[in-house]
């Protein structure tokens, strides 16, 4: 699944009118040439906050745009409970990454103690999975925290990416 976003690259120098304009091919960040992290988290009313960077590792520029998958796993790489929600609380845009740039998207994981052992079944989670918008292969994030083990809850949320590297209030 390759997308392409065109741009239009301007001459600072005046052209003739057949070159006075070249559309440029940028496409979609492939899985290996993004480098995945996570940051410290925020805690707050019964929640905790992280920022899921992308950096492009690659010489070419590439574009993001959408909701990351995410999936917590425990030790064994088996996903513990429902994927990451989306949360559509920033606008939908293109991210483009130069070599070297960074796009974020904020993920909510709730605090499991909140809700009862029998519906949520608490599994120790040992990372993410992460999978970049609009591709398929997944990244492993190392993050040590509380997961449900049964699907059907809900208890990540992810927003869309965003330019830059983000923070947390």
């Amino acid at each position: 699944c390759t997308t392409a976003l065109t741009a239009t690259a301007a001459s600072a120098a005046p052209t003739t009118p057949a070159h006075s304009a070249r559309p440029a091919v940028i496409s979609s960040c492939a899985r290996a040439n993004l480098r995945f992290r996570v940051s410290q988290g925020s805690g707050a009313a019964g929640s905790f906050t992280y920022l899921l960077r992308f950096t492009n590792r690659s010489r070419r520029t590439c574009y993001m745009a959408g909701f990351p998958g995410v999936r917590a796993v425990n030790r064994h790489g088996r996903q513990l409970g429902s994927p990451a929600a989306w949360v559509a609380g920033v606008p939908l845009r293109a991210v483009v990454l130069r070599r070297g740039w960074t796009a974020h998207a904020v993920l909510q994981i709730t605090d499991v103690s909140a809700f009862t052992r029998r519906l949520c079944r608490p599994a120790e989670a040992r990372g993410l999975r992460v999978i970049a918008p609009n591709r398929v292969l997944a990244a492993f994030v190392r993050l040590r925290f509380l997961a449900c083990s049964r699907r059907g809850l809900v208890y990540l949320r992810v927003m869309r990416v965003q330019p830059g590297r983000g923070h947390l209030s």
